[in-house]
């Protein structure tokens, strides 16, 4: 991949088409945007109900045997892929018994937040693995394999690539926002 494509394959995140594609909306004020069309839509694709329900588990959760509350991002410092595994297991068989009319462990609410809590956690211990805690980027919304993931993270302007990935500025640099996932070397 050329350069200039890592650039715009950067500018282009979340998206299926590019900038050079997009038509422009006005709105009645005079502010202008491109279209929205091919734009991931988390509005539309998460629920706002079930993440309620989501967030009032894990907060339940948060609670450790000796009454202290672990941080909410707890489990971001790492679990076990085969212990989220088997928990999801667990929790799979507590909402199947829920669903076919038997009760369970847990009741089906829990059975279900503690399923997706478990999805959750292995994949971003599967992402995390890849080195892939990035935005992904389309390349071609036809193919399964359309989902890339970023080899390393660097400032456009500069060239100079992080590890972890930077905050919000190149501070070791130019001091700009032109953080990069480059998906091949420059």
């Amino acid at each position: 991949m050329m350069a200039d494509e890592v650039k715009e394959s950067f500018f282009n995140l979340g998206r299926v088409d590019g900038h050079a594609n997009c038509k422009m909306r006005t709105f009645d004020t005079g502010a202008t945007r491109d279209t929205d069309k091919n734009k991931w839509d988390y509005e539309g694709f998460l629920s706002p109900v079930v993440l309620q329900h989501y967030a009032a588990y894990l907060h339940k959760h948060r609670v450790q045997s000796d009454g202290n509350y672990r941080d909410s991002d707890n489990w971001q410092k790492g679990i076990p892929k085969d212990t989220y595994i088997k928990s999801a297991h667990r929790h799979f068989i507590d909402w199947w018994l829920e669903h076919r009319g038997h009760k369970s462990r847990e009741g089906m609410e829990d059975a279900m937040m503690g399923l997706l809590f478990n999805v959750m956690g292995y994949a971003f211990e599967y992402f995390k693995e890849l080195d892939s805690i990035e935005p992904v980027s389309f390349r071609d919304e036809t193919k399964s394999e359309s989902l890339i993931r970023p080899i390393s993270v660097g400032c456009w302007n500069c060239r100079n690539r992080f590890e972890p990935i930077p905050g919000p500025m190149c501070k070791d640099c130019c001091g700009t926002l032109n953080h990069l996932n480059w998906e091949a070397e420059l």
